[in-house]
């Protein structure tokens, strides 16, 4: 779990193990120039024990969903493309859930099964062959 600016960084355990399609435009984009264009401290941090009661998807995406990546709109005003890979995934069916990553560009799009993730992955390749693509799972118990 990753907060603050990067700088607190806590090691989850036995957090839920989500299959994850990520996805980056090839738009170049700078974490100092999102960090620049970023003017609002940080009002929500999240619970991160809470994030240890989360025993699988169906309990873990919706409390992530309830929560934001603060750096999503500087990102966006910098490269608007990050607008629509977040809607790829979210078209997808089976998607739960589509964000941006850190300070982006990569988004990543939350799956209950390998299946639906490998299915989204395949569309996305093929409708945007440009962009790079690449299926993951989460890894518990580190």
């Amino acid at each position: 779990w990753v907060a603050g600016i990067g700088e607190r960084i806590t090691l989850l355990r036995d957090v839920a193990s989500l299959h994850l399609l990520l996805v980056n435009p090839r738009a170049p984009l700078s974490a100092a120039d999102v960090f620049d264009a970023f003017d609002a401290p940080s009002r929500l941090e999240g619970d991160v024990e809470a994030l240890a009661n989360k025993a699988g998807p169906a309990s873990l995406v919706p409390y992530l969903t309830g929560l934001r990546n603060d750096l999503d709109a500087p990102a966006r005003a910098l490269r608007p493309i990050i607008a629509e890979v977040q809607a790829a995934l979210e078209s997808i069916d089976g998607c739960h859930l589509a964000r941006m990553s850190g300070s982006g560009p990569t988004c990543f799009g939350v799956f209950n099964s390998p299946d639906a993730c490998a299915r989204g992955a395949e569309m996305i390749a093929t409708l945007h062959p440009d962009w790079w693509v690449q299926t993951a799972r989460t890894r518990t118990g580190l």
